[in-house]
């Protein structure tokens, strides 16, 4: 047992590692944000301003009404140097929503309102909702971002010059703010260690998931994947589905400058975050077959790692040995893991790493299995 304990350990840092420096070696982001509109044109950008195509944002929002002026005025006073609009997608709300957008539209000509009061036979809410903003949406290069979260203030201009680049798919990361207690820190070290890998296999070239609050892609791609069609009834992966169907040999742009980042409210309950998660990982079984292996190679390491970790301290005599693999494999997961959140920013609270990094097997071990049995909702209210 202890050499499986040294198998899994090894094997996991090697491949840990690879994502880290994949995503480590992505230079940085030299696009010049500018606060000050009047700079932009004078001063030196990747891109001038014809290489920036025109952008549709589309937001969905179900009864959103406390989040919705602040975060949807964040998206709507974003500085881009040509054309945007905003879609919001009001789907069935019974709250405020449709007057706060209404009132924000007579200040903001770019917003457009759709409200959609019925869901299709067969359909998941949300990407009904969402597959009728592309249909109306004007221009060929799509932005989606939640009514829930908070755009940095250079998001739409890193995800336009990265549309502008001919990538037919867009990656963003999705942060999730700060908050007291085990709950907020485990949900942001969750958030950076699922962002580490797919932004590593998208930088191999190997996307095969992203996260629809910090996302991008083309209609052309959108029409060419079949749309939601395939996975329609499916409550989750109006991102991660449609990405790992279609996303392979496609042209993938990522976004990881802070200045890039989507901000996210997090939930502040233990259920609400696992009623989340098992809703997020429900999709994970229509993967295709090679993601699937990746994922269960990778995650199965980490499990395997804690469960003979046991069974040796508990049950031989090769404690000491033990305890210097743990403490080997801890050290290295933990630099591969810190390093590019540093260099991007994220917010992630990496310094319980030991921690939060037992409760990740927790995880694996409990919420994974209930994800493939339990069908999810996307929300409480829909």
């Amino acid at each position: 047992m202890l050499w499986l304990l040294l198998i899994s350990a090894v094997l996991y840092v090697v491949l840990l590692g690879r994502l880290s420096l994949r995503v480590l070696s992505i230079g940085n982001d030299r696009l010049s944000i500018f606060r000050e509109k009047k700079l932009v044109e004078t001063a030196a950008c990747t891109l001038n301003q014809k290489e920036y195509p025109p952008l549709s944002i589309v937001v969905a929002a179900r009864n959103e009404a406390v989040h919705l002026k602040k975060h949807l005025m964040a998206i709507l006073e974003q500085f881009y140097p040509t054309d945007f609009e905003v879609i919001l997608l009001l789907d069935r709300c019974t709250d405020r929503s449709a007057e706060i957008a209404v009132a924000l539209a007579t200040h903001y000509p770019q917003l457009r309102i759709i409200e959609v009061n019925e869901i299709k036979a067969g359909w998941a809410p949300k990407k009904w909702v969402l597959t009728q903003g592309i249909k109306v949406a004007k221009h060929e290069h799509l932005v989606f971002t939640d009514a829930d979260c908070i755009p940095a203030a250079g998001w739409l201009q890193r995800m336009g010059a990265r549309m502008g680049e001919g990538n037919s798919l867009v990656f963003g990361l999705g942060p999730y703010l700060s908050q007291s207690g085990w709950l907020n820190a485990l949900i942001r070290y969750e958030t950076w260690y699922t962002a580490l890998q797919y932004m590593g296999r998208a930088a191999m070239g190997r996307p095969y998931m992203a996260v629809g609050r910090n996302l991008a892609y083309t209609k052309t791609f959108f029409k060419e994947a079949g749309g939601f069609e395939s996975h329609r009834h499916q409550m989750s992966g109006d991102d991660d589905l449609l990405v790992n169907a279609a996303g392979k040999g496609n042209r993938v742009g990522l976004v990881l400058h802070p200045e890039g980042h989507v901000y996210s409210v997090p939930e502040n309950t233990w259920k609400d975050w696992i009623n989340q998660k098992l809703r997020h990982l429900s999709a994970g079984s229509s993967y295709r077959f090679n993601s699937l292996f990746n994922l269960s190679l990778f995650h199965g390491l980490h499990t395997i790692f804690y469960i003979s970790l046991v069974i040796v301290l508990c049950g031989t005599s090769w404690t000491p040995e033990a305890l210097g693999i743990y403490f080997f494999r801890t050290i290295i997961a933990w630099v591969f893991v810190f390093l590019p959140a540093k260099k991007w920013r994220f917010n992630a609270s990496l310094g319980w790493f030991p921690l939060l990094d037992m409760l990740y097997f927790f995880y694996n071990i409990l919420l994974v299995p209930v994800s493939l049995v339990q069908p999810p909702k996307w929300k409480e209210n829909s």
